[in-house]
């Protein structure tokens, strides 16, 4: 999901968010592998501002 919006002195502003899965990338080792202490699903939210020049 995702949105654009301009706000003033701005060209833009980008906003979204998506779902990273761990087991996707080998993200963690060891115990950290286990889904039970982090989940397999991390939510990753970003916001991104083009400034005016």
């Amino acid at each position: 999901m995702s949105s654009c919006s301009k706000p003033q002195h701005s060209i833009g502003v980008f906003s979204g968010e998506f779902i990273l899965k761990r087991a996707d990338f080998s993200i963690g080792e060891g115990e950290w592998a286990d889904f039970g202490i982090i989940s397999n699903d991390i939510r990753i939210r970003f916001r991104v501002v083009a400034p005016a020049q």
